[in-house]
C-alpha cells in the first residue's frame, strides 16, 4: 500500500491540536486493527510555528 501523505498548513496551537485528533481517531484505529499503514505529514508554516523554525535549522531543504 503507497504511503498516504497529508500536507498541514498551520501554526502550533492548530497542527498539534491536529495530531493529536488524527493519531486518537485514525493512526490507533488502524494500527488495533494489526494494519500497518505509513503516514507521512508534510508541515507548512503559518504564521508562528515552533516545530517549523526547529526543522529548518537542521534541515537546509526543508528551509527552501
Amino acid at each position: 500500500m503507497p504511503p498516504i501523505r497529508l500536507i498541514v498548513a498551520a501554526d502550533d496551537k492548530e497542527f498539534n491540536h491536529f495530531l493529536q485528533c488524527f493519531v486518537k481517531e485514525h493512526v490507533t484505529k488502524l494500527m488495533s486493527q494489526g494494519r500497518n499503514v505509513d503516514f507521512r505529514v508534510f508541515l507548512i508554516p503559518n504564521q508562528i510555528n515552533t516545530l517549523c523554525n526547529y526543522l529548518a535549522m537542521y534541515d537546509d531543504m526543508y528551509c527552501q
